[in-house]
């Protein structure tokens, strides 16, 4: 099924009003979130169903989750990999 911009701008309140739930949950921001619930309607549209609050905020808490998940990451940048002293050239 083919979903025009407008199909999807429809939901946008609606959108905008559901991603306030989640503001600054995990570092959320409002503009991500309501990106997410656009795609969610998109995809729901796409499927030839009319999208709920409820698969809206879905796809939404799943973005806050992701964050959750990348924040309890302890990453370690490249230099952190790298010998803090160089090796004796006897020893190579």
């Amino acid at each position: 099924m083919s979903v025009t911009s407008e199909d999807v701008a429809a939901y946008r309140q609606l959108v905008e009003k559901l991603a306030w739930h989640h503001v600054g949950r995990a570092n959320a921001e409002f503009d991500d979130l309501v990106q997410e619930g656009l795609i969610a309607v998109w995809l729901t549209l796409r499927r030839g169903i009319h999208p709920s609050a409820e698969q809206i905020e879905n796809r939404q808490r799943d973005y806050v989750r992701f964050l959750n998940r990348l924040s309890r990451l302890e990453t370690a940048s490249y230099e952190a990999y790298l010998p803090t002293e160089l090796p004796d050239e006897r020893q190579l």
